[in-house]
């Protein structure tokens, strides 16, 4: 496959995510030799009149599966799961990337320990 017939097919799939009014914003989408990557956090655009659903999402992934030029779709998303047969929101947030995670973690274990050090002080445990 030519670079030109991926860069129709990533038009194409970007096509089919716009009609299903998907945040473009949020998710990448690359192919390379027929092969479809999308990852990213889906979600719809604001505004949109209804939020994404199990059997919005299959329809989405199954019409761009469709596609005369895409071969293999490879979906790599942080808030959807494909489980069972079936597509699944995940609760997350959309900055739970690695690095924030260890930043919260590192704050709540912050916390505790001023919580832990002012109870002390209280009770006069720390003399």
């Amino acid at each position: 496959m030519t670079d030109s017939n991926d860069l129709k097919l990533n038009r194409e799939v970007r096509r089919i995510l716009v009609k299903h009014y998907v945040d473009l914003g949020r998710l990448a989408v690359r192919s390379q030799r027929g092969r479809v990557t999308i990852f990213g956090h889906l979600q719809r655009v604001m505004g949109a009149l209804e939020p994404l659903t199990p059997p919005i999402v299959e329809a989405m992934f199954y019409e761009i599966g469709r596609l005369r030029l895409a071969s293999k779709i490879n979906v790599r998303l942080d808030n959807w799961a494909f489980d069972g047969g079936k597509w699944k929101r995940v609760e997350k947030e959309i900055g739970d990337s690695p690095a924030s995670l260890k930043k919260k973690a590192a704050l709540k274990r912050e916390s505790r320990t001023q919580l832990k050090s002012g109870h002390k002080e209280r009770t006069g445990g720390d003399r």
